[in-house]
């Protein structure tokens, strides 16, 4: 499921950087071009149009065709699909499909969050009822919560996540871009390091993973602590010391 979301969101942000190559004339292969293309020619030109439209690999991933085991025709559907959506409403056309992919397997979407989740919503909703600079969720996954707290319609000045899983990131700064959210999205390992010691947030979301073991011993000297290192038979407690810290 999470090869099929990554392989949406690459295309969803495919067919916005193509429009805005498009708008600024700079364009050399259009998505024109990759929706007339048949089963048989689809990979290739959509390689292609990936690298062109983003060379550092960003915001697409071409890697993902040879992971992910949907058929040629499939994705030539799922193009016609988001061609024929306005641009505007397209981080909504994405997150249709992740969320109906997510329910059609719904335990593979555990360890990331998913569109759709109520934990999410319910979170995304005491955001946007909070005023405040800085929203922050040091365990963000896809962004889920911290999208729909926008969309609900809180106003932070400055929106952060954190998440171990860099592969998962990358589908969160598709959505943030589809979405149009300013977020800053950085890949750390929570429990056992602070990234960022400075920085002090107004409102602080997150459904981290419970019940995890910290493989390597904590600082003593890590300041989030103040309340005595976390065992290492669980990384609850770096959870909630680190909210408390920031």
């Amino acid at each position: 499921m999470l090869f099929r979301s990554e392989l949406t969101l690459s295309l969803a942000c495919a067919r916005k950087l193509s429009a805005v190559a498009e708008a600024d004339r700079t364009a050399g292969m259009r998505w024109a071009d990759l929706a007339a293309a048949g089963p048989s020619e689809v990979r290739e030109r959509l390689l292609c149009l990936f690298g062109q439209l983003d060379p550092t690999g960003e915001l697409t991933s071409r890697d993902v065709l040879d992971r992910c085991e949907v058929p040629p025709a499939a994705i030539c559907r799922l193009i016609d699909v988001l061609g024929g959506a306005d641009l505007s409403h397209l981080g909504t056309a994405a997150d249709f499909v992740l969320e109906r992919l997510a329910r059609a397997q719904g335990k593979m979407g555990a360890e990331y969050g998913f569109v759709g989740s109520r934990t999410s919503a319910l979170l995304a909703r005491l955001a946007a009822a909070r005023d405040g600079e800085v929203l922050y969720d040091p365990a963000c996954g896809i962004a889920a919560a911290l999208v729909q707290a926008v969309s609900e319609g809180g106003q932070p000045a400055r929106v952060i996540g954190h998440d171990v899983n860099n592969r998962v990131l990358k589908m969160a700064r598709q959505r943030t871009v589809l979405q149009v959210v300013d977020a800053e999205c950085m890949q750390t390992d929570v429990p056992r390091e602070d990234l960022d010691p400075a920085l002090m947030a107004d409102v602080i979301i997150a459904e981290p993973p419970f019940g995890l073991r910290l493989d390597t011993p904590t600082s003593l000297t890590d300041r989030r602590f103040r309340f005595g290192p976390p065992p290492r038979a669980s990384a609850d407690t770096a959870w909630l010391q680190h909210v408390i810290a920031h």
